[in-house]
This record gives structure tokens, sequence and C-alpha cells, in this order.
């Protein structure tokens, strides 16, 4: 290798890098079989989510994530991957690949919430969580609902008096 392409490389590890020490989650995904039609319409979906995705050599993404002491199961950095770093919301990346899993398009190796290693089980149950406005909206129900129903049991007193 001449020493342009190392100095290159080095680069794109340390670029990386920095943007590991970043984020809050990072899904590992095998695209294999994935249509354009059916990527072009997945990063749509993962840039609006604040979500980067990209294909990106397993050699450089191992030594980018030992530079911002990360890890990935060996298994992940194995055949053809893709990667999806989310900067803002932990689970969104895994959301919207879990659904591309369930079609048979693409598949989730492993992935990283938090510094913390998961496997695919792990990524597919963090995916199943509902999204923070969904769960902000059942906490707001489950605190309201007894005083619905006490407002309605008032009601029915109140109408039974008169």
């Amino acid at each position: 290798m001449s020493k342009e392409t190392i100095k290159q490389k080095e680069k794109q590890v340390e670029e990386l890098a920095q943007k590991l020490k970043k984020i809050q989650s990072l899904v590992a995904v095998d695209y294999r079989g994935i249509s354009v039609g059916v990527d072009t319409a997945m990063r749509a979906e993962l840039r609006k989510e604040g979500v980067e995705y990209a294909v990106i050599k397993n050699n450089i993404m191992e030594r980018a994530l030992k530079s911002a002491n990360l890890s990935l199961p060996e298994s992940a950095l194995k055949g053809p991957s893709a990667f999806a770093l989310c900067f803002n919301d932990p689970i969104s990346g895994a959301k919207i690949l879990a659904e591309r899993q369930k079609d048979k398009k693409l598949v989730i190796k492993a992935g990283i919430i938090e510094n913390k290693t998961l496997d695919t089980n792990e990524m597919m149950t963090v995916a199943a969580i509902p999204s923070k406005p969904v769960l902000i909206a059942q906490m707001l129900g489950l605190l309201l609902s007894p005083l619905s129903g006490l407002a309605v049991a008032l009601d029915q007193i109140a109408k039974q008096k008169s």
C-alpha cells in the first residue's frame, strides 16, 4: 500500500472514531439482498431521524471502534456490513432497520447503545420499545385514567341527587 493510501485510511479511521465518540447508538447490518429503491427509501427515513447510514469497510470500523473505546462482536465485522450511527434518539435507527429485517431485506448483526454492546436479539428487543412521544402519551394516559374515573363517578353521583 502506498503512503498516500495509508494516510487516507488513517484519516478515515480518525474521522469515524470522532463520530463514534458522539453517537447514542450504532447498528451493524448485513445489507445483502436489499434493492436500490428500498435502500434509497430507508436512507431517507434514517436521515429524517438524524441517523447516518453508510457502508464502511470492516477493518476501518474495527480500528475506529478501538480508537473510540467501543467494541462489536467479531461476527458483526465479517462479510458485507453497513452501519447506522444514531446521534439523537438511541433507538430510532434500530427501529427503522428492524422493520427492514422483518421484510427479510437486511439482517441486523449487532449494535451498541450507550456504550453497551448488544447482539441481534437484544437489538430487536430495543427496536420494539415505543418511541419517546408514544411512551409519554402512555404515561399521561395512565396518570389521567384515575382522574377521569373519579370525574365520571362524581358526575353520576351528582345526577342521582338531582
